[in-house]
Order: structure tokens, then C-alpha cells, then sequence
């Protein structure tokens, strides 16, 4: 936990000094400084600092609350499309549920530190109200990137032929234009969703008993989605300092 919080953290860095302003940016760093958040809140699980479990649970529940709508709201500016109603209503339900854990006295709870996962307890009608938003946006986010690319690769082969059709130059000369930039972004992003909604899935699927855990084993897997944003996604979409 604390060598993923210690690369999250760089990783993030990295990106902060590596590449100009921009919005993207800005997402991709909230989005690997979330990330840390969270392993460092396992790492605390049972105090340290003066802070007790239960306000380090509070803290890594704020932190993984905030990865849906900033990985959806990065997935459209990958793809230029408008922020519309549904990136702001998945911002509106995050802040519902970061109050939630902050203000309720008894929203979370740090019950127990394992050796491979840590177990936060939380009601079981806002447990299964959360799973509903986490796993809701994420599975709205990879439909929407598996939506764009579709789109962007059905432009991208409709000019292909009116360029051979047109004899303006041969294939090998086309060079990558904007919309295959942002066609594999989004497929890394995708990708990105994937390796830790799918893996997480399938240990659940198989030892049932690890269900109390998918925070844990969510965000254990979602380091590489870290990798993922700092070495293929960031390159693509975002320019780099002088």
C-alpha cells in the first residue's frame, strides 16, 4: 500500500512538471492523487499521525468517491466532446456521497486491517447504494469511450477512402491526425477502466468473502490505471513543457 501510494504520488508529479496547464492535465493529476489518497488511507487504516482509523476510512472513501466523474469527465475532453448534463449530474451524486461520508457520524468505519486488504464497514443501504454510483459511472464511462472510438474510427475510414478515392497521396504518407490521437487515448483510458473493473470482478466472483473488501482490491488492481494515465495516456493528450 504505501509503495503504490509512493508511485501514484511521483507519477503524479511527473505529470505536473513533465506537461503544460491544461484541463486534461488537471483530471489526470486529481485522478492519481485520488488514487494515492486511497492507498494511503489503507496504509493508515489503523491510526497514525494522531488521526485515528476511522477519519483515515473517512479520507479514503473521499478520495475513490471522486475517480468516476473525473475519469468520465476526462474521457469526453479526450474526445472534445461538451461537458454536458451527465458529467454534472456524476459530479452532483460525488459531492452527495463525499458529504455523506464526512458529515454522518457513523457513514464509514474502519473495522479491520488485513494483510493483503483492508475492510471498511459502511451501512448496508449506502454500501449498495455506492456500489450503484461506483460501478454505474465506470460502466457509463466505458461505453462512452467504446461509443467514441466507434465514431471516431467510422470518420477516420470514411476519409481514408475519399483520400485513396481522390488519389491525393498514397496511404503511407497519411500521418496521424488528431482523431487517431484521441482514438487511442480513449482506447488506453478503456483499457485503463478495464484492468481493474475486470480483475477486481473476478476475484469476487471466486471468493465471495472478498466482497467487504472491493475498495481495497479495486484500488489495488487500479494502480494500473496509474500506469496506464502517467506513460500511455498523458503522451497522447497532453503537450509537454519546453
Amino acid at each position: 500500500m504505501l509503495a503504490t501510494f509512493l508511485f501514484e504520488s511521483i507519477a503524479a508529479l511527473l505529470v505536473i512538471t513533465k506537461y503544460r496547464k491544461s484541463p486534461k492535465r488537471t483530471l489526470i493529476i486529481t485522478l492519481l492523487f485520488a488514487l494515492a489518497g486511497f492507498q494511503i488511507a489503507e496504509f493508515m487504516v489503523c491510526g497514525g499521525f494522531g488521526i485515528k482509523g476511522v477519519e483515515w476510512a473517512r479520507f479514503g472513501y473521499v478520495s475513490i468517491t471522486l475517480l468516476p466523474p473525473l475519469g468520465y469527465h476526462l474521457a469526453h475532453l479526450i474526445a472534445g466532446k461538451k461537458v454536458g448534463f451527465s458529467v454534472k449530474f456524476a459530479y452532483a451524486t460525488m459531492i452527495g456521497f463525499i458529504a455523506y461520508y464526512l458529515l454522518v457520524t457513523n457513514g464509514v468505519q474502519a473495522d479491520s486491517c488485513r494483510p493483503n486488504y483492508s475492510v471498511f464497514n459502511v451501512p448496508q443501504i449506502a454500501g449498495w447504494l455506492y456500489a450503484l454510483y461506483y460501478y454505474g459511472w465506470l460502466l457509463v464511462a466505458i461505453f462512452f469511450c467504446w461509443q467514441e472510438i466507434k465514431k471516431l474510427s467510422d470518420k477516420e475510414s470514411r476519409k481514408i477512402v475519399r483520400i485513396v478515392l481522390s488519389k491525393l497521396r498514397f496511404l503511407e504518407k497519411i500521418v496521424p491526425n488528431e482523431s487517431i490521437i484521441k482514438i487511442k487515448a480513449l482506447k488506453w483510458l478503456l483499457v485503463g477502466y478495464l484492468v481493474f473493473v475486470v480483475p477486481t470482478t473476478f476475484v469476487n466472483i471466486i471468493n465471495p468473502n472478498t466482497i467487504e473488501g472491493i475498495p481495497s482490491i479495486m484500488c489495488g488492481f487500479a494502480v494500473l490505471l496509474a500506469v496506464i494515465l502517467l506513460l500511455k495516456v498523458s503522451p497522447l493528450v497532453l503537450t509537454r513543457k519546453k
